[in-house]
């Protein structure tokens, strides 16, 4: 998918999610790494990508069969064709006007729609494109669904979507520390995100995800480079002493 364009090419859409499934099947701490560490290209695709990789490593640990992760990563990262342009241009600027939110709101709508016109026929794919922004306490959009009327693969999307928002640089402000973007993921359980996937996504990613860069007690900086067991004890690589 090309930001600024919305043409795609389905064969080539599941050969991405194939792909990243065998990212994360070879080496999850590096995916995670690149997840964390990853600011190349455009923010509109590196965005999906990023969160497809999160979707994909919860949804295995969750056990869902290969096939049905693949749906889940092509709603992933297909749910915004339908605001690519407006995308890059909102990480450039602070606020949004009445436009755009109308057009934000209207987004999920948008892609589903296009989605139907490219050829998609999986209505699983297109109910989680159309819900991704529903919340469990009724305030998301388009419809206002409520807990468990929101297809699960949505919720767990929703959570990949918002903790990659969230350490992400913006125009006006710097891209939380991951430990604090998921602090911040278990602050919204119960209201607006699912608090048993969101258990799940933070075992997965443990308490310091590779890529994150960390003060040790000796004053050294570090990168993670593994989780370690259960992601309480993540194995690190000093990159700069006290002294330089």
């Amino acid at each position: 998918i090309a930001a600024g364009s919305r043409d795609f090419d389905i064969g080539k859409l599941v050969e991405l999610c194939v792909a990243i499934q065998v990212m994360c099947a070879e080496d999850a701490d590096a995916a995670l790494a690149a997840v964390h560490l990853d600011r190349d290209g455009k923010y509109a695709v590196r965005h999906l990508i990023h969160s497809a990789l999160l979707v994909e490593l919860v949804t295995n640990r969750m056990g869902k069969p290969p096939v049905d992760r693949q749906r889940i990563i092509a709603a992933t990262l297909t749910a915004n064709v339908g605001m690519l342009e407006l995308q890059e241009e909102l990480v450039k600027q602070e606020g949004i006007s009445p436009n755009q939110r109308r057009e934000i709101n209207r987004h999920p709508e948008e892609a589903v729609a296009l989605l139907r016109q490219a050829g998609v026929r999986d209505e699983l794919w297109l109910e989680i494109v159309m819900q991704h922004h529903e919340r469990l306490d009724g305030n998301g959009y388009p419809r206002g669904l409520r807990g468990e009327e929101i297809d699960e693969g949505a919720r767990i999307m929703a959570i990949a979507d918002i903790y990659h928002a969230k350490i992400s640089d913006r125009v006006h402000r710097v891209g939380m520390l991951p430990t604090d973007a998921l602090r911040q993921v278990l602050l919204g359980q119960g209201y607006f995100i699912d608090p048993t996937l969101s258990e799940v996504f933070i075992k997965e990613l443990g308490v310091f995800p590779p890529g994150a860069f960390v003060q040790l007690s000796n004053g050294d900086v570090a990168v993670v480079t593994h989780r370690g067991q259960e992601g309480v004890s993540p194995r690190v690589a000093s990159i700069l002493t006290p002294r330089g």
